[in-house]
This record gives structure tokens, sequence and C-alpha cells, in this order.
């Protein structure tokens, strides 16, 4: 065989294999990064005087606890102020009234300074809501979303001394990101 002859069936086995690999592939087959996934839960910090006015928490710093207390993870925080911020949900089982716990922390900067005299503020808050599973696609499988109903709830800590003075939820249904379903008043 000459070379032409061999350059020639590694191009056409190369075309087949290229074909073979696009073509099997349907659009179900990817999960595009625009497709709706769990949605977190969109909390808007708000000033506690005007309670339209967005307010900013200084240096928020966002730490996940078990059921028993016990910090599990530290969440990155884009912004080193947020006036909102998105915090994952956990889900046990479809349907069920699910609890997640976490630590918002303000002024956390002080906290890990060498200063005796200044600290930071911590609140807990406890997010009570159940999780639902819906189909979004062969590629993308299933996504949880979250309903307060009438059984959830959120909760800051019971503390006169709280940073976050009150709490509302303004939309029960944990579907998307796009608005916020809970202000904190601080």
């Amino acid at each position: 065989m000459n070379f032409k002859k061999i350059h020639s069936y590694f191009i056409l086995i190369a075309v087949f294999v290229a074909f073979l690999i696009t073509g099997s592939c349907e659009r179900d087959d990817i999960c595009s990064n625009d497709t709706s996934t769990t949605p977190r839960l969109f909390i808007e910090f708000r000033d506690i005087n005007n309670q339209d006015e967005l307010k900013p928490v200084r240096r928020l710093r966002v730490i996940g606890i078990d059921e028993a207390g016990v910090p599990i993870d530290t969440l990155s925080i884009e912004e080193t102020d947020p006036s909102s911020v998105l915090l994952p949900l956990r889900v046990l089982e479809q349907g069920t009234l699910t609890t997640t716990r976490y630590i918002l922390e303000k002024n956390s900067d002080l906290a890990d300074d060498d200063d005796d005299t200044t600290n930071s503020e911590q609140v807990i808050i406890e997010i009570r809501c159940t999780g639902n599973f819906v189909y979004v696609s062969r590629a993308c499988g299933y996504k949880s979303v979250f309903d307060f109903g009438l059984n959830g709830s959120f909760i800051i800590t019971n503390n006169p001394d709280n940073w976050a003075l009150n709490s509302e939820i303004v939309n029960d249904f944990i579907e998307n990101e796009d608005e916020a379903q809970v202000y904190i008043y601080h």
C-alpha cells in the first residue's frame, strides 16, 4: 500500500468516527448551562427603618450548621458587604418538611482580628420547607423546588442583641432565583 491510500483510509475512518460521535448526540443528551436547576433560597437584607430599601450587611460570613449546631461548611460570598445572599437548602425526601440551618455572621473581620474589644455579631437562621422533585430533562434529570407551605418557617434565633431584628417570607415558593423569598430586616 502506498502512502496516499493509507492517508485516504485514515481520513475516511476519522470522518466516520466524527459522524458517529456527533450524529448520535441528541438535544436531550446535554444539560445546558442555561437550564434552570435546583434554586437556592434568595434572601434580601433590608433597612428596619425604611423597609423598602436594601441595606448591605458588613462583612457577612455564612456558615452551614448541622442539627446539633456544629459548623459544617462556610459558604463563599461574592461581595464583601452584600445586600442579598443565595443559600442552598437540604432535601431529604420528596414531600418531606426539611430543616436547613445557617449562622449569619455580621462584621466577620472583627472575629478574625487580634483586638479582644471587637466582636462579630452572629444569628442562627432556621429554614423549614418541603422539597419536591421536578423532572427537567433526560440530560439534566430532576431539580428540587421548595415550598414553605402551611408548616414551613423562617426563624431567626430569639436574642434581643441580634443584628437581624425581624424577617418576612415574601414568597412561599422557591422555584427560581429571580426574586427574593425572604427579607431580613436589620
